[in-house]
């Protein structure tokens, strides 16, 4: 019932200990999703950056410039679509 938990005491190290299980879950969300896959929908990839920013993982303005980039790569693979 208590597998993949992690009981940490609250003593004089709780902070420290607390701070860097943070910095590891961020830089390893950061190392496998914080860049844009081509193999996934505009709107996963969408979904994914917003869900980075809503958890603290990348700021609101990092999640919105790659926000951005895949809307213009999405208007572009539209408009390139309808021109052939």
């Amino acid at each position: 019932a208590n597998e993949g938990r992690v009981f940490i005491i609250k003593n004089k190290t709780f902070d420290t200990v607390m701070d860097a299980i943070n910095r590891h879950r961020k830089q390893y969300y950061l190392d496998k999703y914080a860049t844009i896959d081509p193999e996934n929908s505009a709107e996963n990839e969408l979904r994914k950056f917003r869900w980075l920013a809503d958890h603290g993982i990348m700021t609101k303005e990092e999640a919105q410039a790659k926000i951005d980039l895949i809307r213009s790569f999405d208007a572009a693979e539209e408009g390139a679509g309808q021109s052939s």
